[in-house]
């Protein structure tokens, strides 16, 4: 398949206190979750954060070039040093996440620049992103856009109905707090 994985990990953490990426969910980091169950599938796995501590995870690791711009920043190092036009977006902090949501994404990307997953509202993590979005992301970085839903406004956008799928595969944990309320609702 002729797609790259690139999951986003160089966020502040400020909820959590410390790497999300690393924290532990039901005995391993976040991370090993995600790259266990995706990185055979991908080409390769590329993790943008500064954290040396990701790379057993990935086959590059890549920090922002665009400093303090959030997941835009991240998406744009992300498809720098991707060597396929087609990329799945992750977070590093959605370790329930399941293949058939990336397959459906990856099956309804088509000529699509940017799709993301739709359940009740837009999730822009999963997504795909192609990779010829870059010189125009940048420019939209320099003038200031910081949030990834305003890129609606610029790029040929599919919000895909994932509606079928488990809530479950759209959780983020933010903070401890999540991640033991998920274990006391869950076990």
């Amino acid at each position: 398949m002729n797609f790259s994985l690139i999951i986003l990990a160089g966020g502040k953490s400020s909820r959590m206190g410390t790497d999300k990426g690393l924290m532990f969910f039901k005995g391993s980091p976040m991370i090993e979750h995600i790259t266990n169950q995706f990185k055979n599938k991908f080409q390769e796995t590329i993790i943008v954060s500064e954290n040396n501590n990701y790379k057993p995870y990935c086959d590059i690791l890549i920090a922002d070039t665009y400093k303090n711009t959030g997941p835009l920043g991240g998406i744009e190092a992300g498809i720098s040093v991707s060597n396929n036009v087609n990329n799945i977006i992750l977070t590093c902090d959605n370790p329930l996440l399941k293949w058939e949501v990336i397959e459906y994404i990856i099956s309804n990307h088509s000529e699509n620049e940017i799709v993301y997953s739709k359940k009740k509202f837009t999730h822009p993590f999963p997504s795909y992103f192609n990779s010829s979005i870059r010189p125009e992301l940048i420019k939209h970085i320099k003038n200031g856009v910081r949030k990834i839903t305003q890129l609606e406004e610029h790029f040929n956008v599919l919000n895909l109905d994932c509606s079928r799928f488990s809530e479950n595969n759209f959780i983020n944990f933010n903070s401890p707090d999540d991640i033991a309320l998920f274990h006391e609702n869950n076990t």
